[in-house]
């Protein structure tokens, strides 16, 4: 009859209606449980220990040959930069260490060596080119240093060491290249080089 079919019909739909909101609580619980507290990170293991240690033991080592090297003491630097290098992890900033240091012992040939195979595997490393520059000048080779300073510049225009080294090398190059000699030493001066007398004489500045 009618009135049975309309009671079917009611007992359906609150069925329906008990089978979504168990849905619900389902998947609220779930949300709930997904926004809980993630796990705790895992413990550090030996190896990560080892590297921290390792990493701060170049650190120290670097800053040891820094400041042997701003006292003057290139043997004792040198030592530093080559422990902080131990182990075969050399970094460009030891390898530049390591070429300044030799270059003020006068060991021309290994530091010339060591910036061309920096250069090979770091062509946009600028300091590598202003080291070569003065080991070329160092060597006599004044067309070869201008060539290596005039790049160092051209990727860092701001390299104040690169600027003063090329204003010697002009100068030693003749007087046609004097008036741009003094724009490289007077901006070496503007970029923080202490004034050399000498060389200001040779460039004829008051």
């Amino acid at each position: 009859t009618l009135t049975q079919e309309k009671k079917a019909l009611e007992n359906s739909m609150r069925d329906l209606k008990a089978e979504k909101d168990s849905q619900k609580k389902v998947t609220a619980g779930t949300a709930l449980f997904n926004l809980g507290p993630r796990p705790a990170p895992a413990a550090k293991t030996q190896a990560d220990k080892a590297q921290e240690q390792r990493d701060k033991d170049l650190a120290e080592w670097l800053d040891k040959g820094l400041a042997a090297e701003r006292k003057g003491q290139y043997t004792a630097a040198l030592v530093a930069y080559e422990k902080a290098g131990a182990g075969g992890h050399e970094s460009a900033d030891i390898l530049l260490g390591k070429a300044r240091c030799l270059l003020r012992l006068e060991e021309m040939g290994e530091a010339l060596a060591m910036m061309q195979a920096l250069i090979r595997k770091e062509p946009g490393n600028a300091e590598a080119y202003n080291i070569l520059g003065a080991i070329r000048m160092e060597q006599g080779q004044m067309k070869e240093a201008s060539t290596a300073l005039e790049k160092a510049l051209e990727l860092n225009s701001k390299l104040s060491d690169a600027h003063f080294n090329l204003a010697q090398v002009l100068c030693v190059l003749g007087p046609g290249n004097r008036e741009k000699a003094r724009r490289h030493y007077l901006r070496a001066i503007e970029l923080g080089v202490r004034p050399d007398p000498d060389l200001e004489k040779m460039l004829g500045l008051p």
